[in-house]
């Protein structure tokens, strides 16, 4: 049986059995394989400018998540080893518009806040993070971990 080439500019009819395969193309030889997979991973101007205006915008978000935790961890309060991390990964959906949203960001020492705490129970963390990102963004205040769980259990 024969098939076409999966390289679109080289249009040979190949057999099927003898065809170098990658995915559900076959290619003529591994050259129309290379070539094709070249052209799959080559970017655009216009992606590039893009990617450059996303990487601005979450440099400037970073710096006003950092001024508005007021340069401390807002869970332990240290003010050395600090990085903005976002709540949600940015790995855990696809097509989210919301991933640089200041909602979606936070101020934390990179140990123990970050890696231990964070990293090591995100189920527990997530909702606790986005209750103090709810306060600084809707309520402008900055509280402390222990203020928030003061607000949630009435006292």
């Amino acid at each position: 049986m024969k098939v076409r080439c999966g390289n679109k500019t080289c249009r040979k009819y190949i057999e099927k059995s003898g065809a170098s395969r990658s995915g559900l193309s076959y290619y003529c030889d591994s050259d129309c394989l290379s070539e094709s997979q070249k052209k799959k991973f080559k970017t655009s101007p216009a992606k590039n400018r893009s990617s450059i205006k996303q990487a601005h915008y979450a440099v400037e978000c970073s710096s006003i998540i950092r001024t508005k935790d007021e340069g401390r961890c807002r869970l332990c309060g240290k003010s050395t080893g600090l990085a903005v991390h976002h709540i949600y990964y940015r790995s855990d959906q696809t097509n989210k518009p919301w991933e640089n949203e200041y909602w979606n960001q936070i101020t934390l020492c990179n140990r123990p806040c970050h890696l231990e705490i964070v990293h090591g129970d995100k189920k527990k963390w997530t909702p606790i993070l986005l209750g103090l990102t709810w306060v600084r963004e809707v309520e402008q205040k900055n509280i402390s971990l222990e203020q928030l769980e003061r607000m949630i259990n009435g006292f």
